[in-house]
């Protein structure tokens, strides 16, 4: 027979090392993985705007204007100046993509 003791400690040992390890998995998966958001029409043509230079391009990147889409209509997000998480950081653009149902924006991600 199981000592009651010994039915406490496998629960509380499961609490301790393997739920931890779970949620921080699931949360530096979804910090890599974009949110991709669907429409059924394709956005607008992009904006002319001036492309800022940076002060340090070592450290700082210009981030291209882009359409966002609120549920019921596309709006601009102006271009701005943003700071690179690490001086070799790239930046993959915001943009959007034709997909079988309709059009997807896929934000911007450093890699």
């Amino acid at each position: 027979m199981i000592s009651p003791s010994r039915l406490i400690v496998v629960p509380v040992l499961f609490a301790l090392f393997i739920l931890p390890a779970c949620s921080s998995t699931e949360e530096v998966q979804a910090e890599r993985a974009p949110y991709i958001q669907l429409v059924p029409a394709a956005p607008p043509e992009n904006l002319y705007e001036p492309t800022a230079s940076p002060a340090d391009p070592m450290h700082e990147l210009w981030r291209a204007g882009y359409w966002s889409f609120d549920g019921y209509n596309f709006n601009w997000i102006p271009g701005e100046i943003i700071m690179r998480p690490h001086p070799s950081a790239v930046w993959s653009s915001d943009r959007w993509e034709r997909r079988a149902y309709g059009w997807a924006f896929v934000p911007g991600y450093w890699q």
